[in-house]
């Protein structure tokens, strides 16, 4: 009998030794043996206590970040430092079910033509489903979903399904095709679409993108309060960032002129000075590299 594959797994943390400890445990507890685990910590005001946590399981290997690198950036530091056949990516709010990753590796068996694939996301306290992937548009008003979200975790799935979309907080993929053919997320994205953008990618060369049911990752609420500016400022900039990449060029005037001169004087006239002044820094960061993003755009299309 062949070697089972190896899976590396990396899981990023950022600021949260006491949620580290719980997916550590459950990765501890996978069924599938032949895998092997790094966290990645990007520097946080807790890093002393995360590399305690991780200390605490002999066979899980810390990697530093000297930095706070964003969601990008540290799973590409990751991706970088994965050497088995599958990479599997994971956070530490997240405990995955000790059947995932050998769903997962028994899926790319019976489908080596997959590309991207994830399991169910389950919110851990109410036991609903938080993404089973999604579906998105990059019209001139751009719309996205999560699948399923808010069906009880019991809902009935008939087998693995093929979406648009998967979030990056949960990706499984050979690392041929995530590190050398996709070259991880893009590092400018830092949090915030990253996901989107390699969703989009993969499926551009062909690759199918998969949600397989009987894999399940349950998610930590995260605290109640509004995202912070950093990230606020993020999501608009690649928001703006994906449309110039991706979107058809037909729809591109409307969507600027909606998302950039009314949306702007919308939150002016009522009062969202917050989203006023983060939009405007965010079109102040992305008008510039309009040129270079169009002609990264091109040489997509070109090589395809």
């Amino acid at each position: 009998m062949s070697e089972q594959p190896n899976v590396s797994v990396v899981c990023l943390s950022y600021n949260r030794p006491h949620l580290l400890a719980d997916a550590l445990a459950a990765l501890a507890a996978q069924t599938y043996p032949n895998l092997n685990v790094t966290v990645i910590d990007n520097r946080s005001p807790r890093s002393g206590e995360v590399a305690e946590v991780v200390a605490r399981f002999p066979n899980v290997r810390l990697v530093p970040n000297p930095e706070n690198a964003g969601f990008a950036g540290g799973m590409n530091l990751g991706i970088r430092q994965a050497a088995g056949e599958f990479v599997c990516l994971t956070e530490d709010d997240l405990t995955l079910a000790p059947n995932f990753v050998d769903a997962l590796v028994g899926h790319f068996a019976a489908h080596p033509d997959t590309g991207l694939a994830a399991g169910l996301l389950i919110n851990r306290g109410s036991r609903t489903i938080l993404c089973a992937g999604g579906e998105y548009d990059l019209g001139p008003v751009f719309r996205f979903r999560f699948r399923d979200e808010g069906e009880p975790d019991a809902k009935p799935f008939r087998g693995p399904f093929e979406v648009p979309f998967i979030s990056g907080s949960l990706v499984f993929a050979r690392r041929d095709f995530l590190a050398g053919e996709l070259n991880g997320f893009r590092d400018d994205f830092f949090l915030y679409y990253e996901d989107l953008d390699l969703s989009h990618r993969a499926r551009r060369v062909g690759r199918r993108i998969v949600v397989v049911p009987g894999a399940r990752a349950y998610h930590a609420e995260p605290p109640a309060g509004p995202p912070s500016d950093l990230a606020e400022y993020h999501k608009y900039k690649n928001l703006y960032s994906v449309y110039f990449l991706h979107a058809p060029a037909a729809v591109l005037p409307a969507f600027v002129l909606r998302y950039g001169p009314w949306a702007l004087l919308r939150a002016l006239l009522t009062g969202r000075l917050r989203d006023f002044r983060l939009a405007g820094k965010a079109w102040g960061y992305v008008l510039p590299r309009v040129p270079s993003l169009w002609r990264e755009r091109r040489r997509a299309r070109g090589s395809r």
